[in-house]
């Protein structure tokens, strides 16, 4: 590169903006958006798109825009909790839900385990994962769900968490998956979870 030549590279990667977490609401929850989010090839359009939901669709996920998953094959969402800039009620259960849809024609998630992480950091890294078939919520097309995304966390004075790491990955086989809509990613009380969306 001749000096002065200018770096125009554009990562295909979609990095998250935490300024986009809101919360909490009248129930204790908070929203995380999909710009909120770590998307690989996020940015890339081949591989997803961004949309606007419709106001009916707004009113019952409580996201006001989503991604469309066309194809990929390396599929992996992050994002992170900044847990002292969040007001989280002491001596609470929170749990993490990922806001998801799968469109008619939606393929290759019937072999494809997804990973569901949350790594827990303190004094100490604590990570634990679960792995979840989606087909169930495959079969059910065009209607929202909220996928528990993992093992809860809890917010007391004795063990400070300052960090949630969290994520779902599909990386270890080669099928391509597509026809997914996310929304976003929901931080709820410990309450008897509705794992389905009216």
């Amino acid at each position: 590169m001749e000096i002065g030549q200018r770096n125009d590279y554009i990562s295909p990667h979609w990095k998250r903006d935490p300024s986009f977490i809101e919360g909490p609401d009248s129930a204790g929850s908070f929203s995380i958006p999909v710009r909120a989010l770590n998307i690989a090839w996020g940015r890339d359009h081949r591989y997803w798109r961004w949309i606007t939901l419709g106001e009916d669709e707004n009113r019952s996920v409580g996201f006001e825009e989503a991604v469309l998953l066309d194809q990929v094959n390396w599929f992996e969402v992050t994002g992170m909790l900044d847990i002292p800039c969040l007001n989280l009620a002491v001596h609470t259960t929170y749990r993490l839900y990922y806001v998801v849809k799968f469109l008619p024609g939606a393929f290759g998630w019937h072999t494809a385990d997804v990973k569901f992480m949350v790594k827990f950091k303190n004094t100490q890294e604590i990570m634990s994962t679960e792995l979840i078939i989606l087909e169930t919520y495959k079969k059910q097309p065009d209607q929202w769900h909220e996928i528990p995304g993992g093992k809860p966390f809890v917010v007391n004075n004795e063990v400070l968490i300052t960090t949630v790491e969290f994520g779902m990955f599909e990386v270890e086989t080669d099928w391509w998956k597509g026809g997914m809509v996310l929304g976003g990613v929901k931080v709820k009380p410990d309450n008897p979870p509705a794992t389905e969306l009216q």
